[in-house]
This record gives structure tokens, sequence and C-alpha cells, in this order.
């Protein structure tokens, strides 16, 4: 990864935190926090100005610090994380469903360039009977030299359970990211420490 990509990627680490912090801090609390300006506070915030590459660690770090615990993680950082938990995996598809996971699983599939399948939700009523699956289109060739290989990101265990009971025999699915586990601090955590110091 060159610098120049680097610095990019921790300018939008600090972005993400810089708007977690606004959530519940004033700009003059995050600006006294940071040793900056208002209107730089501001700028920041809007991509107009990205600080100098040797002030964007500490300034991630006490963004992290202030915020940690207190604001949920933006679906760029949990996608971070998520890009963490996958390391090392061959993957063909991301499936996924719309809200917070279908924003983590787009970030994931353009940084990992995986084609991203939407999960349906259906609902079939019989008699008094209700029953809640999902529609998962995925492609499969007519003969398959291996189980296709998924990556499931889904709200909590519930739903990526349903989704996996849904997927077409042949098909694998690992690792399941769920949002309850893609905003716990200690991931979110390791992916700051990560990028801070790179």
């Amino acid at each position: 990864m060159s610098k120049a990509i680097r610095r990019l990627r921790m300018a939008d680490v600090f972005i993400n935190l810089l708007r977690m912090a606004t959530q519940i801090m004033t700009y003059k609390e995050v600006a006294k926090l940071l040793g900056e300006s208002p209107p730089i506070i501001s700028r920041y915030k809007s991509g107009q100005v990205i600080p100098w590459k040797r002030e964007l660690p500490e300034m991630c770090m006490k963004l992290w610090e202030a915020v940690k615990g207190r604001v949920e993680p933006t679906p760029f950082l949990m996608a971070l994380g998520a890009l963490k938990q996958v390391a090392g995996t061959i993957i063909d598809y991301i499936v996924t469903v719309p809200g917070t996971p279908g924003e983590v699983a787009t970030l994931m599939s353009y940084w990992l360039d995986i084609p991203l399948i939407w999960a349906r939700h259906r609902v079939m009523v019989e008699g008094e009977s209700v029953s809640m699956d999902y529609v998962v289109p995925i492609p499969m060739p007519k003969k398959p030299h291996r189980p296709r290989r998924v990556t499931i990101v889904a709200e909590d265990g519930f739903q990526a359970k349903c989704i996996l009971l849904s997927l077409p025999r042949m098909v694998e699915a690992r690792p399941i990211l769920t949002i309850d586990t893609l905003r716990e601090i200690e991931l979110i955590d390791a992916v700051i420490i990560e990028v801070a110091h790179i």
C-alpha cells in the first residue's frame, strides 16, 4: 500500500471518528481536545482539509478515547473490522441484507472486489402459521468443481442463521459476520490502533 493510500485510509478513519465525536461533543469541545479551532474542525469533518500525516495518528487516538463505548461505530469502521475477520479467507460472494449490514458489506465488496448478493426476505403464511426465510440468488455453475464460499453480513445471529439455512446446496458460509460483533469495542480498538500506527 503506497504512502498516499495509507494516509487517505487514516484520514477516512479520522473523519469517521470526528463524525462520531460531534454526536456527543460540541465543535468547541472537539476543537479543544484536538488543539484546533472550531472552523478547522468543521472543515476536517466535511473532508475539505486533511490533517498532516504526522498529526493524524495522535488525533485519531484522542478521538477514539473520547467516543469509545459512547457512540456506535460508523459502518466504515465496522467494515474495517470485518476485513480483519475475513483476512486469509477465500470468498466468492458477500451475502447481506439492507440496512447497516448492507452498508458494511458494500464497503467490503468494493475494497475486496467481491460480488455482493442481496438476500431477499420472504414471509410465507399458511393458515395460522407464519414462517420467514430468505431467497439468496447465488449463481451456480452446473458442475461446480468446489463449493461456493460466501461471507454473510447480517444484523444479528438469528438473521444470519435464517440466511444460512436459505443458502443453496454446495454453498459454504464462512465467516459469518454480525453487526453485534462488528461493533464490539475490542475489534474497533484493534482497527484504530493498527491504522494509527501505519
